[in-house]
């Protein structure tokens, strides 16, 4: 009986996608979404990333749950960046960290232009803004509607006077306001 739940147990393993079974060995292991498991494979998989888009703790974590303690510990040698919640301060996402150092990645007719420009403070940003036909994210327009137009008081609905009745329901529904 043991035999039988066994074959059909490793039928049923060898089709899910996170698992991988060993014929020879007879084991099961879990496969994670990243095959990360120390600090080495970390910086080598941040390092290969060709689009800078970081990875997610959460989904690192999927493969390497004591990720956290060597998080913290490269983000204090500064070699990554961790993005971390206000609420808690749990890490969300991770990135690599280039330390200022540009290299072959940026051209640098584009850093010295990027530190040229001057961006306007508060509430100047915004006049600047609109006045190119941008809209701000912090821009209500309803609330500059309600500055200008005039207020107005809502005028109270009148009482209906008399009874409601349903007349096109008379002949179905009986009238029972009369007993008592």
């Amino acid at each position: 009986m043991a035999e039988s739940v066994d074959s059909a147990l490793i039928k049923c393993l060898k089709i899910a996608n996170t698992i991988s079974y060993d014929p020879v060995k007879k084991t099961v292991e879990y496969v994670s979404i990243y095959k990360i498991k120390s600090e080495e494979d970390l910086m080598r998989t941040l390092k290969s990333q060709t689009t800078f888009s970081g990875l997610s703790v959460k989904e690192l974590k999927d493969g390497w749950h004591t990720c956290t303690q060597t998080l913290n510990k490269l983000e204090k040698e500064n070699k990554i960046i961790i993005y971390k919640t206000k609420k808690d301060n749990a890490a969300r996402h991770v990135w690599l960290n280039l330390d200022g150092k540009i290299g072959d990645q940026v051209d640098y007719e584009f850093v010295d232009i990027w530190r040229k420009i001057r961006v306007p403070k508060g509430d100047d940003l915004i006049k600047l803004m609109i006045d190119n036909g941008l809209m701000p994210t912090n821009y209500d327009p309803e609330a500059i509607k309600k500055k200008t137009a005039p207020v107005q008081e809502r005028k109270q609905k009148k009482a209906r006077k008399g009874k409601v009745t349903n007349i096109h329901m008379k002949g179905i529904l009986r009238d029972y306001s009369s007993r008592v």
